[in-house]
């Protein structure tokens, strides 16, 4: 299942709290690996550090390639996947969000919860039976 979301604020929330603060002038924090501190940036100074998402580098909303992606997971488990992905238009200034989810992908977690639930289901009955 293939999912596109188009919007003004991120979709994940990973830099919503920094995004409002650049569109308002406010200071943000500069990342750790440039220098300590805030400081009030521009969009383009924001997202300098990010990269192109070569796969998708359209902004689903004007068409322009002038794209940052700032967020990227991907989960690969017995042989399905599940990916979301959201870059930021640096032209038009809204951010694109795509997913895609095999319609029979289940997490480690789902599928060990699934697995034990049967094996309880056929061996419980006999053990009790047995007592």
């Amino acid at each position: 299942m293939l999912l596109h979301q188009v919007g003004p604020a991120p979709h994940v929330r990973m830099h919503a709290s920094e995004w409002q603060k650049v569109m308002a002038g406010d200071p943000v924090e500069i990342n750790p690996s440039v220098g300590s501190g805030y400081r009030v940036m521009t969009v383009d100074e924001w997202a300098a550090r990010w990269k192109n998402n070569g796969d998708f580098p359209e902004c689903l909303a004007c068409g322009s390639k002038q794209t940052k992606e700032h967020y990227f997971v991907q989960t690969w488990c017995r042989g399905k996947k599940w990916w979301e992905s959201e870059s930021l238009c640096l032209d038009c200034h809204t951010f694109s969000f795509r997913s895609y989810t095999d319609p029979d992908f289940k997490t480690p977690e789902e599928w060990e919860k699934e697995m034990w639930s049967e094996m309880t289901k056929e061996y419980l009955p006999k053990a009790i039976a047995a007592k």
